[in-house]
């Protein structure tokens, strides 16, 4: 609907593709997939044969990415 709509309200687009958003759950399953994607690359770096030491570093830094404020 609101693809072909020239004139509108600003803000009643955001509410209305915000419910669009909010009714299929986009925001969990876009925390899944980030969820999943972190893991993979976690995996990936433990296989990379680093030290323990370093790989601790890069963990940490992946989870403050994945809490910060967005």
């Amino acid at each position: 609907q609101w693809l072909a709509v020239e004139k509108f309200d600003p803000e009643e687009k955001v509410k209305s593709v915000k419910k669009i958003f909010d009714r299929l759950q986009i925001k969990n399953e876009t925390e899944l997939q980030i969820d999943k994607y972190i893991n993979q690359g976690i995996e990936q770096l433990e296989q990379t044969g680093a030290p323990a030491k370093r790989l601790d570093t890069l963990k940490e830094f992946i989870q403050f990415l994945k809490v910060r404020d967005k």
